[in-house]
């Protein structure tokens, strides 16, 4: 019998959406942001060139209120990419260099596409992220 490999993707996709509704969300969710888990403060501190790369950007578990532990990360990287998401989600303003930088690779991205500046993937994704702050574009006309 000939599988279908549209099939299988399929099948895979719905097994993890099953496990991550039904396992990783809920354990996510169990923890308490800034006592349980949370962000680094600064990752351009000057201890941060010491620091690893996963931990300056990803959730790592706190031991106590707003007490990051000293070394550890989560053992899961489904565990950390859900607390990471709930920790930019529920901080009270996204780190000025997480935003810096989301700049910084969207403009390299733009740079580097082709067609007119205004259809361009990375100019679209902005323009859709001013609209969603409630903010305007010059020189677009309102439609």
């Amino acid at each position: 019998k000939h599988k279908n490999p549209r099939h299988d993707y399929h099948q895979k996709l719905r097994n993890l959406s099953q496990d991550w509704v039904n396992k990783y969300l809920p354990h996510c969710l169990s923890k308490t942001l800034t006592i349980s888990y949370g962000l680094l403060k600064s990752p351009k501190s000057p201890r941060s060139r010491y620091t690893p790369y996963s931990r300056q950007w990803l959730a790592v578990p706190f031991i106590g209120k707003d007490t990051p532990s000293r070394a550890s990360e989560f053992a899961h990287p489904d565990i950390r990419i859900g607390l990471s998401c709930l920790a930019y989600l529920y901080s009270p303003s996204l780190p000025d260099m997480v935003f810096s930088k989301t700049l910084a690779n969207l403009k390299r991205s733009l740079a580097s596409e082709i067609g007119p500046p205004r259809e361009r993937p990375s100019a679209i994704m902005y323009q859709n992220f001013i609209k969603r702050a409630g903010g305007t574009i010059r020189g677009e006309t309102p439609g």
